[in-house]
């Protein structure tokens, strides 16, 4: 697998654009033979060739520099870097020890970013031919992870995790501080659990030994709020970002398996993000669509594909809310409109044992609601928290429609509740109408009875008044004798 590997990666770095457009049409999957032993997806980001392109303002913006006098002039080298020529400069100056680290510093110390927002103000603008995905194993990332600049006060402390209800956090044991953006951009997806993604989380050397807890004990709480929230937002700890991202894993509708929600614990620093999906019950097979669609995004590659960390971010947020709005819809507001539908098509059902049910299957659906509702203003909370966290217009653009569609989503699960407790209100007041129909039915029932009761009385009475003569109706009046009946 690691010759494999190798080979694979050399050849993604040392392609030229033409080769490019192969790498499009392969398959979706292509890390079948690299992604296992709990590797879900791996990919690295690999940079195509730099070409700079110079637009039509830059050389009115050039001779305005040059218009200002010979020590304000600019030079643009190949490299993307401003050199400052000071033709007028004093020696003595020059040779300042202030002046040369100001000069050092421009020139160097700046991140990727700035150098691209220094070239973008002489006119010039960057675009890289043939930059892609490549998808990567276990040997790539031991690599990369190599590469990772980390606090060499980590491995010196001894930190020790206790299990009673009075323990830091994590925000309170890896104490904050920043890092610039630096080495190879990449991402990792494991799987929590397995033993391998266990023992390379555990021995990480690059990971705060915090963070390392954090990842693999979803348990562990992040930060205090918490406690407070009953969900977890955003924090900066340890030079990087610790967050979580909710989505579900969409059951087999074949054999009516149930929606799992899933939580991805992830961690970014510097250029890298690794994401640890916790199954929040058991499945037959994990099914998270968002992933899988960030996944065949960035293999399958073009135009609109992520460049930086926190445009996957970006991406995973925004599958996985999209999937999340979706999957509601279908298993918890298309239940509402089910329930509606049942109540008013009934026909000759026992109306009582009817709304019964009705009412039990309302109640559960209510529950759910509510989950949602909690479920939606998490996302809204965390994405606030990633709006203030992520760069990029790319990453903000898309993580501004998630707060939307949010929002969206909020509104109609206040509908959905009012629609229950509207459906509850009719049912209510149509089982009342039926009582008072059948009081009503009743009470005729009781005075038809009554009546039927008088007349047998009576009809019986006057059978008796009719009745056929008899021995002692043969004596007259005028006898001496009394019959004694």
């Amino acid at each position: 697998m690691s010759d494999m590997e190798d080979e694979s990666h050399s050849l993604g770095i040392k392609k030229k654009p033409d080769s490019h457009k192969s790498f499009h049409g392969r398959d979706p999957n292509p890390g079948n033979d690299l992604w296992k032993d709990g590797l879900i997806c791996a990919f690295e980001y690999v940079r195509g060739q730099k070409k700079s392109v110079k637009s039509r303002s830059s050389s009115y913006i050039t001779d305005r520099l040059d218009a200002n006098g010979p020590r304000s002039r600019t030079h643009v080298s190949s490299d993307g870097l401003m050199e400052a020529s000071s033709i007028g400069l004093d020696k003595n100056k020059h040779s300042d020890p202030s002046s040369v680290n100001v000069l050092r510093d421009s020139a160097f110390g700046a991140s990727d970013d700035d150098r691209e927002s220094q070239v973008l103000q002489v006119g010039q603008s960057k675009k890289y031919e043939g930059s892609h995905w490549l998808p990567i194993g276990w040997t790539r990332i031991s690599e990369l992870v190599q590469a990772v600049q980390v606090d060499a006060v980590w491995s010196s402390h001894q930190f020790e995790f206790e299990t009673s209800e009075d323990d830091f956090t994590v925000a309170d044991l890896a104490a904050p501080y920043w890092e610039r953006p630096a080495g190879p951009i990449w991402w990792c997806h494991v799987s929590a659990g397995h033993p391998t993604v266990e023992a390379w989380l555990s021995n990480a050397q690059w990971l705060h030994p915090a963070v390392s807890l954090a990842l693999r004990d979803e348990s562990r709480l992040i930060s205090e709020r918490m406690k407070h929230l009953l969900y977890e937002v955003p924090v900066r700890v340890a030079g990087g970002l610790l967050f979580e991202l909710l989505g579900q894993s969409a059951g087999d509708p074949l054999v009516e398996e149930d929606d799992i929600p899933v939580v991805l614990r992830s961690w970014q620093a510097q250029n890298f993000l690794v994401t640890v999906m916790h199954l929040k019950g058991s499945v037959s097979r994990i099914n998270v669509l968002g992933i899988t669609e960030v996944q065949e995004l960035l293999s399958a590659g073009g135009y609109n594909v992520p460049r930086t960390v926190h445009e996957v971010i970006a991406q995973l947020a925004c599958r996985l809310s999209r999937w999340d709005d979706r999957l509601f819809r279908k298993s918890i507001f298309g239940a509402a409109d089910e329930i509606e539908l049942k109540f008013m098509n009934r026909n000759h059902e026992d109306l009582n044992l009817f709304i019964i049910i009705l009412n039990q299957e309302i109640r559960k659906l209510s529950t759910q609601v509510i989950r949602v509702k909690w479920s939606l203003h998490a996302r809204d909370e965390i994405i606030f928290e990633l709006l203030q966290h992520l760069k990029g217009n790319g990453a903000k653009i898309l993580l501004e429609g998630i707060k939307k569609s949010t929002r969206e989503m909020i509104e109609e699960q206040e509908a959905v509740r009012g629609r229950l407790f509207t459906i509850q209100d009719v049912m209510q007041s149509t089982v009342r109408a039926w009582l008072q129909v059948e009081v009503r039915k009743l009470e005729l029932q009781e005075l038809v009875k009554m009546f039927q009761h008088e007349a047998e009385t009576h009809a019986q009475v006057r059978k008796r008044n009719n009745l056929p003569p008899t021995a002692g109706d043969a004596f007259h009046g005028e006898e001496d004798y009394v019959v004694i009946q």
